[in-house]
This record gives structure tokens, sequence and C-alpha cells, in this order.
């Protein structure tokens, strides 16, 4: 399930500054990144 975050920080990468991975992180179920 790691490969979802990774596939959407990939896609919205060029979008986002840096400073907002994070957010996107915490917006996913800690499922997501056990």
């Amino acid at each position: 399930m790691g490969k979802t975050i990774t596939v959407q920080i990939n896609f919205f990468g060029p979008y986002l500054k840096k400073e907002d991975i994070p957010k996107i992180l915490e917006q996913k179920p800690v499922e997501l990144y056990e």
C-alpha cells in the first residue's frame, strides 16, 4: 500500500512544494504507510 503514496507524490510532485508533502501524508489513513 506504500506504493500508492509514492505514486501520488510522484504524480503531484511537480505541482507541489516539498513543504506540502507532509500535508498530503497527514490526510492518508495510517494503514497506507505502516
